[in-house]
């Protein structure tokens, strides 16, 4: 079935077209974390301080976001469309990796069709640490491939490189460090297991420990967070990354999808028993898998209860799922191999509709949704010394100026109760004066956590200057200004 080079460059050109097809109109994607990368790494570039914008409005240590890909995206900023140049190539170097893993797998190029699959798409559209890092996660695995089947030391040095970089792009990096450790010690590699473990927990435990120097007290605390649907979220979720709602709708059918998700490595793994040259490297991919979700659950659970269970975050997931796929058909008969090309291209068919909805509407802030919301142009128009608000992302995006967030009812991360959350506004709306506004931008992600739309206009100290249900922009009134 092995098909000549030809046909797999013009799969990855026709791709890469489409890819660039889709991004040009509106992307990249910016969300309200892309804002943060791109701080981090324009303020590192400039003054060498890894700095973002912090809930006071003043800059603050960017310990939360690892390091590498702010600062790729940041210096790809110094040029005119920067980001959109970063987003392209690392598509392109991701389907070229992508293609050459399936020749070497004697696969058909259309195999190559699984990257078109929604949730690779809109990682790359977005300014996300998630394009960098299955970039990477992708490298590490053709790379591990190769070591098993030709000893190289220097593959494995390579292999060692690639694995600081992913730790440092994500923490969950570490779950990838663990696996490869794992299949080396399968193999009774022993010094390969152990170096493959150390580069991950190295730069993790590194990164960790900057970050606690730097932030003190404000650091993220260790707790627990009861997540009484987690489990439930967790299977919708997977169901969503490969069948999105978009297709059809309700939660019966993600569901049902969510469970097959969650069960078929270890059906892949069953299936393929006998394929003994490619048993331990689907083992890895197991572990994996499921390595990836406990890790990912353990950090809602005790670090940030507000990490959802999606598309985005359930990537790592999805593109080991498919690389089971392909390296369980490596070893298949012909007439089996036909068969299994029906899955990407399901898998392609289930994302159409989402795929045509990104690239007419592209993502985030940069959308044309939020371009043809008429509070946008009130935003850039505002002339304000001081503006609280409960998106600051926005406000930098759009009016390029700092702000300070309104307080939350409920820590975003812990979820414990602010109990002084009413004392915090009172203080806030008293020692407001001319020149300082409050503006509200409705959010479903967050709506729970500020003051909801009713609550932010009827303070009876502020006076509404803009309102279309959307936004919200106040101010305090002229007769107490002097008060």
């Amino acid at each position: 079935m092995m098909k000549n080079n030809r046909s797999y460059f013009v799969g990855a050109i026709i791709l890469s077209g489409l890819f660039v097809l889709m991004i040009l109109p509106f992307g990249p994607g910016v969300t309200f974390d892309s804002i943060s990368f791109l701080q981090a790494g324009e303020n590192f570039w400039s003054d060498f301080s890894y700095v973002h914008q912090g809930n006071a409005g003043t800059d603050v240590f960017a310990a939360h976001r690892f390091p590498l890909y702010p600062l790729v995206l940041g210096l790809f900023s110094k040029i005119p469309y920067g980001d959109l140049v970063l987003q392209i190539t690392l598509f392109g170097i991701f389907t070229c990796l992508f293609f050459r893993l399936l020749k070497k797998c004697d696969l058909s190029p259309y195999f190559g069709a699984f990257i078109l699959a929604y949730p690779i798409i809109v990682s790359f559209y977005s300014l996300w640490t998630e394009s960098l890092f299955i970039v990477l996660f992708l490298a590490i695995i053709f790379r591990v491939w190769n070591i098993s089947q030709t000893e190289s030391k220097k593959a494995f040095r390579i292999i060692l490189i690639l694995i600081v970089l992913l730790c440092l792009t994500r923490l969950v990096g570490i779950a990838t460090a663990g696996s490869v450790g794992l299949f080396f010690l399968f193999q009774k590699k022993w010094k390969y297991a152990v170096f493959s473990i150390l580069a991950g927990l190295i730069p993790f435990f590194g990164w960790t420990l900057i970050g606690l120097s730097n932030m003190g007290e404000t650091a993220r605390t260790f707790v627990f967070h009861l997540q009484p649907d987690l489990f439930s979220k967790l299977i919708f979720g997977l169901g969503e990354s490969i069948f999105p709602s978009t297709l059809i709708g309700g939660s019966m059918i993600q569901n049902i999808v969510g469970i097959i998700v969650l069960i078929a490595p270890i059906t892949v793994l069953i299936i393929s028993r006998k394929k003994k040259t490619i048993l331990n490297f689907l083992i890895l991919l197991t572990v994996h898998f499921y390595g990836y979700l406990v890790l990912l659950i353990f950090c809602i659970l005790f670090i940030d209860a507000s990490i959802p269970l999606e598309v985005r975050t359930l990537l790592p997931v999805s593109l080991t799922l498919f690389l089971m796929i392909i390296f369980s058909a490596c070893l298949s008969t012909l007439e089996q191999k036909k068969r299994l090309v029906a899955i990407p291209i399901l898998v392609v068919l289930s994302s159409s509709i989402s795929l045509l909805q990104l690239s007419q509407n592209g993502f985030g802030y940069s959308s044309k949704q939020w371009a043809e919301f008429k509070f946008v142009e009130k935003l850039r128009s505002i002339d304000a010394n001081k503006i609280y608000t409960n998106d600051q992302n926005a406000i930098w995006y759009f009016l390029h100026q700092k702000s300070i967030q309104l307080p939350q009812k409920s820590d975003l991360y812990t979820q414990k109760i602010n109990a002084i959350y009413a004392e915090e506004m009172a203080k806030i709306i008293d020692k407001l004066v001319p020149g300082e506004q409050i503006v509200w931008i409705r959010s479903g992600a967050t709506a729970a956590i500020y003051p909801s739309y009713d609550e932010i206009k009827n303070y009876p100290d502020l006076e509404i200057i803009y309102d279309d249900w959307l936004c919200v922009i106040l101010r305090k009134k002229e007769e107490l200004v002097d008060q």
